[in-house]
C-alpha cells in the first residue's frame, strides 16, 4: 500500500529509554501519552509489547517536546 508509514517496534527498554531522553517520571510519561501511570509501569514490564500507537504518540511527543 503506497504512503504507508513505518513504524520501529519498541520493547520496553525503547519506552524506559524515551522516558529517560524527556527526563520524565512515570507519571508525567503517563500524563503525556492520557494513560494511568499503572498502564504505563504495565507497558515498562520487560515482557510487554508497545503497540503501534503507543510507539507513535511517543514518537510525535519526543519531536513536540518544548
Amino acid at each position: 500500500m503506497q504512503g504507508t508509514l513505518t513504524v520501529p517496534e519498541w520493547t520496553a527498554e525503547d519506552l524506559k529509554a524515551w522516558r529517560g531522553r524527556l527526563k520524565l517520571n512515570q507519571q508525567e510519561a503517563a500524563d503525556l501519552l492520557g494513560i494511568s501511570r499503572r498502564a504505563l509501569i504495565d507497558r515498562e514490564k520487560p515482557e510487554a509489547r508497545i503497540s503501534r500507537e503507543t510507539v507513535l504518540a511517543c514518537l510525535y511527543l519526543e519531536t513536540h517536546s518544548d
